[in-house]
């Protein structure tokens, strides 16, 4: 189960440069004409839909029919993408928090929740 989790995280990882820097943009765009809680949403919403991009990657290397050589059961392959997402949403919390805070200390503006 641990290997299937650090599978998700590596091939989302090569994404990784993307997302940093739509999060920075997004952090320009939002932290100055609003308060840091509304980056810190929209970082969570595109955290988390990198679980939907690792659905994505799976479905394009058809993965799924060599998952099932593996002796797991397809539960645990479904609880994984569930885990993944949990671990996608606490790297939002903490990505757009930095981010954020960091944008938000450079124009001047008191971080608030």
């Amino acid at each position: 189960m641990k290997g299937l989790i650090i599978k998700d995280l590596l091939t989302v990882i090569n994404n990784g440069k993307g997302l940093l820097l739509m999060m920075t943009i997004l952090a320009v765009a939002i932290v100055p004409t609003q308060d840091l809680a509304s980056f810190v949403i929209a970082g969570i919403a595109i955290c988390s839909m990198m679980s939907i991009t690792s659905f994505s990657i799976d479905h394009q290397s058809e993965w799924e029919k060599f998952a099932l050589t593996f002796p797991i059961k397809r539960q645990d392959i479904a609880k994984n993408k569930f885990i993944t997402l949990v671990v996608f949403v606490l790297i939002g919390v903490i990505l757009s928090t930095i981010i954020g805070g960091l944008i938000a200390l450079i124009i001047g503006k008191i971080p608030t929740f």
